[in-house]
């Protein structure tokens, strides 16, 4: 199961993944755009998954968008050199964006299942 989340759509949901791509440590290789979904098959195999999409909206306010970035392993932690210039950039992309204190981070949740053999 995974949230994924646009990297497109909205001037947030742009200015969000320039934001992680700017900030993140090992973002691109972390980033589950790159599941495999051969191993994925293969983890099912024989039978083939089912893949789900349910639309999984999140409307965030300011301390919820930092602790979802705080939350993130790739993203420069407390006392790493880039924090705070990252923490005032997320700070900025919020003011920016928000509408009634409150920015919209959409998920498209994407579940594979099936039998295990």
């Amino acid at each position: 199961m995974w949230n994924d989340r646009p990297a497109t759509g909205t001037p947030f949901l742009e200015g969000y993944e320039a934001l992680l791509k700017t900030y993140g440590i090992d973002y691109e290789k972390v980033s589950h755009r790159h599941v495999d979904e051969d191993a994925i098959n293969r983890f099912f195999a024989p039978t083939q998954p089912v893949v789900a999409h349910f639309d999984n909206p999140r409307s965030l306010d300011r301390d919820e968008l930092a602790a979802l970035v705080g939350s993130a392993s790739y993203m420069p932690p407390p006392g790493h050199p880039r924090h705070a210039e990252m923490s005032a950039a997320l700070s900025r992309l919020f003011d920016a964006h928000a509408i009634d204190g409150r920015v919209a981070v959409h998920y498209r949740t994407r579940m594979h299942y099936g039998p295990l053999t």
